[in-house]
């Protein structure tokens, strides 16, 4: 027997124990790439031959500002192999808009669950990338969103079955088509809908919608057949009456997010008692961003407070570019005037108050 017949097996175990990175199983390799940014995680290529693909059976694609060359995206699509879930282009990419289509339709034939495609805005540049209608057939979508984008939803469009969250910014598209796209969407559990152009009122009809966020743009905002409805965001520039039909609309809200982004007061100390008619029996949570401490802005949330016995948590964004006296004014909601709104003791836990910093004189 030759000297070195008997260590050769012994020198391919030692081999193999030392390569443990090598024989790590598929799902750990897939869960370890999936923390890498893209193009990192095809750099692991070249640690070994089985790491060399293990980048292309990744289900997850985001291509960051990093990756420039739209072919880049091809040659991935390429090689990929096994299901495409998620998929988030880069914004660079909305400017080649053969190349964004090619890859939509490509897609559309997958069961893509994840679709974000945000268009490239520039001042002079603009130009709100149209989205194709291939990508209306992907019905196996749970989360679309769109930006800086234009829609028309084709003739036999019939909603997404599967899908839950929606999310539109910035986008154009006729208000009846966008009424469609929510009512078709049977499943739909989020929406936001914020900078839309030429659209005033919007009816919105989701049975199983849970959060909601619209823009200061929306004239009127009618809610059908959403009781279910948990959580509201709103812009304050909305007056006092859209406020009320909004609010008694929604018995089953349990956290409100509300932005102060307005200089201009808009609500007077009138309109301020038309809301203490808002009931708001399980409103748990109370998120206010851009605060500025101005009076009426005051005046709001303590009536909010009046309107909501079971609150328990209270954040308060002080916003300090606005020009205003950082002196606020804490006043003590008086006793009659709780015992007049049936305002039961308070269930307030959390008072959370960042970047107030007060005037000491």
């Amino acid at each position: 027997m030759m000297p070195g017949a008997t260590s050769s097996p012994i020198r391919k175990k030692r081999k193999l124990e030392l390569d443990r990175i090598s024989n790590l199983p598929d799902d750990l390799t897939q869960q370890i790439l999936s923390y890498l940014p893209f193009k990192e995680a095809g750099r692991t290529s070249i640690l070994s031959r089985h790491w060399r693909f293990q980048w292309a059976m990744l289900p997850s694609l985001a291509f960051d500002l990093f990756i420039d060359d739209p072919y880049v995206v091809d040659h991935v699509l390429l090689l990929h192999d096994g299901p495409i879930h998620s998929f988030k282009p880069s914004t660079k990419y909305a400017m080649d808009i053969i190349a964004m289509d090619r890859w939509i339709r490509h897609l559309s034939k997958t069961p893509i669950k994840q679709f974000i495609v945000k268009g490239y805005k520039r001042s002079r540049l603009y130009r709100p990338y149209v989205v194709p209608s291939s990508l209306f057939s992907c019905q196996h979508l749970t989360h679309l969103e769109l930006s800086n984008c234009s829609l028309s939803l084709p003739p036999t469009f019939k909603g997404f079955r599967n899908l839950k969250t929606l999310d539109i910014q910035r986008a154009i598209v006729p208000q009846l088509e966008l009424e469609k796209l929510i009512v078709y969407s049977l499943l739909l559990e989020r929406l936001t809908v914020c900078h839309l152009k030429d659209i005033a009122r919007l009816k919105i009809d989701a049975p199983n919608l849970q959060f909601l966020k619209v823009g200061e743009e929306f004239e009127d905002v009618e809610l059908v057949n959403t009781l279910n409805l948990v959580h509201v965001s709103l812009d304050r520039k909305w007056p006092c009456g859209r406020w009320d039909i909004l609010l008694r609309s929604t018995p089953t809200l349990r956290e409100l997010e509300i932005s102060f982004r307005q200089e201009q007061e808009y609500w007077g100390r009138q309109k301020n008692e038309e809301a203490t008619s808002w009931k708001l029996p399980k409103l748990q949570r109370l998120k206010v961003t851009g605060f500025s401490g101005a009076e009426d802005e005051l005046e709001f949330i303590k009536f909010l407070l009046i309107s909501s016995p079971a609150l328990q948590e209270l954040h308060i964004l002080y916003e300090e570019t606005k020009k205003r006296d950082n002196s606020i004014k804490i006043q003590r909601v008086d006793d009659a005037a709780m015992a007049n709104q049936n305002f039961a003791s308070t269930q307030l836990r959390v008072l959370n108050i960042i970047g107030f910093s007060p005037k000491l004189k």
